[in-house]
């Protein structure tokens, strides 16, 4: 084989990692421009459309899963046998995980896992989607909100989440005391998970008739609570940061179980990931210490 066409391999490679041309045209070292047009190049020496761009980045093509399954185990071997002293993939390892979940409880912790383990090049994809592993080969695991049960993936049970009221400490004051089985009577901020439905039936409340707002996300309703929307069904663990600032209080001391749990997932051929044996070391260990 050309060298030219070693060049657009390990360029497809590095883009197929990354699932993003810019980080990929960084590691090494050509602009953009250069890199797609390798892959241009590539496409048309194999007759084979390799990948489309989206407004998520790069996405592999059924082809191009193929030809990076093929390739991975041996470019792997060559990298490690040129290059020992760069790391192989094994020492990097690429994350997903929503961003409301890594802002408050990941990042304030991962400083720990970097300086434990410098030799591994921590990424991190923060993004409301769910990662599809079977499409996006440059992810290695997930840390995931849900039930436990994904087809294809193992996953591993990190820890509870539990929900309870909480409000701005003005919004506390402006209200007075407030009765817990009277929180239907309240400014309330709603969620498309019925949450307040599950609360009020949980502990035998009345049910809300309206809300003051509505929010597709955590994170959001929880940022308007602190601002004095109203009172928002917090999540703890996500809550946290507001919490500890004192810009969210909680009301009373009851809690619920939240209707899922937060696990890391990974498909098969992470198993063996050295990167990521290392992370669920470092997390058993930051669970064990202190969850929220």
């Amino acid at each position: 084989m050309s060298k030219p066409a070693l060049q657009w391999i390990s360029g497809f490679m590095h883009t197929a990692r990354n699932g993003n041309m810019t980080r990929a045209a960084e590691q090494l070292n050509v602009t953009v421009s250069a890199l797609s047009h390798q892959m241009r190049r590539l496409e048309e020496r194999l007759g084979r459309r390799l990948m489309e761009r989206g407004p998520r980045g790069i996405q592999l093509t059924p082809d191009g899963q193929s030809l990076y399954v093929q390739l991975e185990p041996h470019y792997q071997a060559i990298e490690q046998l040129l290059s020992p002293q760069t790391g192989s993939q094994g020492d990097r390892l690429t994350l997903s995980a929503l961003a409301s979940m890594a802002n408050a409880w990941l990042l304030p912790r991962l400083g720990g896992f970097v300086r434990q383990h410098p030799d591994i090049q921590f990424n991190l994809d923060s993004s409301a989607r769910m990662v599809d592993f079977d499409k996006e080969f440059q992810v290695d695991a997930a840390i995931r909100f849900g039930p436990g049960a994904w087809p294809g993936l193992t996953a591993h049970f990190l820890f509870d989440e539990w929900i309870s009221p909480a409000a701005s400490p003005a919004l506390i004051k402006q209200l007075g005391p407030i009765k817990l089985n009277e929180l239907h009577k309240y400014p309330l901020i709603d969620d498309p998970f019925g949450r307040w439905k599950r609360w009020c039936a949980h502990f035998n409340l009345p049910e809300p008739k309206k809300f003051v707002a509505k929010f597709n996300e955590a994170e959001g309703a929880h940022r308007a609570s602190a601002e004095g929307v109203g009172i928002v069904l917090a999540r703890h663990i996500l809550a946290a940061p507001l919490i500890e600032t004192g810009r969210l209080r909680y009301i009373g001391k009851l809690k619920m179980p939240a209707e899922y749990q937060y696990y890391l997932v990974y498909p098969e051929r992470s198993k063996n990931h050295r990167g990521l044996v290392h992370f669920k070391q470092w997390l058993e260990t930051q669970i064990k210490t202190k969850v929220a």
